[in-house]
Order: C-alpha cells, then structure tokens, then sequence
C-alpha cells in the first residue's frame, strides 16, 4: 500500500509499505498507517477479493476511530500496460515528488529480496507481460497516482467550463448594453437577464 497526496496538480508519495493477507493485524497497520498520514480516501483493487479486503478494512478503520471513506475499483487488461501508461505522464513531467524516508525504507525492508522493492519494480518494468517477479508495490504506486489523475481532470474541465460560461455571460450582457442602449432601461434589462441565469442553475 503507498500514501499518495496532491498539491497544486503535483503529487507526493509519503509512505510505501506491504503487509501480509488481510489478517486483524494487517487491517490494523493500514488503518493506523492512513491515520498517521491524515488520509481521507483509500481506495482497493477489487479483483482477487478485493470487496473482502474493503470491508475487512472499514472494520479496522471503524476499530481505530478514523473516519476514512474506502472504495473498490476493478483493474483492466494487461497489469504493466495499465502502469506505464499511469505513472510515464506524471514521472514524465516530473509531478511525483518522493520523500526521502520512503526511498530509505524501501530498501532497508526489501534488501534481502530487492525484486519486492518499488524502486527496482519501478526501473525495470517494460511492456512485456510477466516483466517483473513482483509487481505488487508498483501497482499499489499507479493506483493511487490514477485516482488523482482522474480527479485531476475532473477539476479542469469544471474550470473549463466555468471559464466558457463566464465568458458567455459577459458576452450577451455586452450584447444587452448594445442593443438597449445606455439608461434605466438597461439596468431593468440586466438585472433580468442574471435572474434568469440563476434561475437556469448557472
């Protein structure tokens, strides 16, 4: 599991860890893990049992007394296509920030198999399906960084059109000036036309 928060369209990755089957004493590392680091959502990989695992974790989050909404996403086709095309735009245009203690922990807990590393999963998957031994961290990675990638796009399109109908409306009372020429008249006009707008749920 990883920690992945985001701050003006950048992202930080604060935490990378691993625990063992969704027994009380993995749920509880999770619950105090996202506690820790103030996380508002966790998302999990619905395949592979994935619902059973969610649920097992609202009971742990519950227990903690954090408040923490979890949500399931299944993943589709091939796993290493799916991650590249995740993480090369973001690590492409230098978005991830990575903390320190993260790359010192991944290795201290992965130095005596250094194929369950996130930095080495991270630097040697290619396009080939199977590539790597373990892809278990990485995909935890790309999980996170797809969810804010989504939201992400989500904001901008809502500014764009935001944007779009500023500019409309600056435009037709442009058009209302003009056509109504200056006076009372034109206020009354004004006035009307944004009632309108409001009452249209602009």
């Amino acid at each position: 599991f990883v920690v992945v928060k985001q701050l003006h369209g950048n992202l930080f990755l604060t935490l990378s860890d691993s625990v063992m089957g969704p027994s009380d004493a993995s749920m509880g590392k999770i619950a105090q893990a996202a506690k820790s680091q103030g996380v508002n959502l966790i998302r999990v990989e619905s395949n592979a049992q994935g619902n059973t695992f969610a649920e097992l974790l609202r009971k742990a989050l519950k227990a903690a007394g954090y408040p923490c909404t979890v949500e399931t996403k299944r993943s589709h086709g091939q796993k290493e296509l799916r991650i590249i095309s995740t993480l090369e735009p973001v690590l492409g245009g230098h978005r991830l920030v990575v903390d320190a203690r993260v790359i010192e922990q991944d290795y201290a807990c992965t130095r005596d198999e250094p194929r369950k590393s996130l930095f080495y999963q991270l630097t040697r998957i290619t396009r080939d399906r199977g590539s790597l031994g373990f892809d278990d961290r990485i995909d935890a990675l790309a999980q996170a960084v797809s969810y804010w990638s989504e939201a992400l796009s989500r904001d901008q399109e809502k500014a764009a059109e935001a944007h779009k109908d500023r500019a409309i409306h600056e435009t037709l009372k442009d058009f209302i000036r003009n056509a109504l020429g200056k006076g009372k008249r034109r206020g009354r006009a004004a006035s009307a036309f944004s009632t309108n707008r409001g009452l249209s749920g602009r």
